[in-house]
């Protein structure tokens, strides 16, 4: 794994509570690793201070590029149109208001739907679609076009 600007490290242990959280783990330092062909990448926030928030991508609504006269709309309906992630983020996205586009690093645009309000009512991030093929965000796994 790559934690953001320090490296590559191995992860040798997760320690979980009983809920599944997870409260440390044990790693290794690994500098003959090749961040460029790491899969997992991470950044490193400090506990104290992180704004939840939910990230969510759509899908296209119809899964045939151009329908025909003749097609019935519905059997060419998106099963599955909207893909959400729980995320944690920086202290500074607190600030951000409806409506404000920001970059989130190894993951691409987004647009603010609903500015943090407290603990029970999380940022909630809209993707800005970019036209790739190939999406920076795993969330995006979870829909068709991808």
């Amino acid at each position: 794994m790559v934690v953001g600007r320090f490296g590559n490290i191995t992860i040798t242990a997760i320690h979980k509570s009983k809920d599944g959280e997870i409260l440390s783990v044990d790693a290794q330092n690994h500098p003959e690793g090749d961040f460029k062909t790491t899969k997992l990448k991470i950044t490193w926030l400090a506990h104290d201070d992180v704004v939840p928030a939910t990230l969510v991508e759509f899908d296209h609504l119809i899964s045939k590029p151009k329908l025909e006269e003749s097609d019935n709309f519905q059997d060419h309906l998106t099963p599955v149109t909207r893909a959400e992630m729980r995320a944690i983020g920086d202290h500074g996205l607190r600030n951000l208001k409806t409506g404000d586009v920001i970059q989130l690093e190894r993951r691409g645009y987004f647009r603010v739907d609903q500015p943090f309000l407290s603990k029970d009512r999380p940022l909630v991030l809209f993707m800005i679609p970019d036209g790739k093929q190939r999406a920076m965000s795993t969330l995006s796994t979870n829909l068709a076009h991808r």
